[in-house]
């Protein structure tokens, strides 16, 4: 691809058209790179987590607690439990 694959999120969780980067409920679609897993790990072991916040803006109560939310996601502890 020329360029990233942004998508539309629905309440269907399936695809259905590409859509320029910013519009409403967008996201990037990744492929990953089998590459970067260690395979000797166990497949219950984590080896990355994707975190996504989403927002509706405009919404008084998301735009009041967002900040609360990103804080009290414990990255150092998310990173703790990678490749264990």
């Amino acid at each position: 691809m020329s360029k990233p694959a942004i998508c539309s999120w629905n309440e269907e969780e399936r695809f259905e058209k590409f859509v320029e980067e910013g519009a409403r409920g967008s996201f990037i679609a990744v492929k990953p790179n089998l590459a970067y897993f260690r395979k000797n790990l166990p497949m219950s072991s984590p080896q990355f987590f994707t975190v996504v916040y989403k927002i509706a803006h405009g919404d008084p109560v998301f735009e009041e607690n967002i900040e609360a939310i990103k804080k009290s996601v414990d990255f150092a502890t998310l990173k703790n439990m990678l490749g264990k």
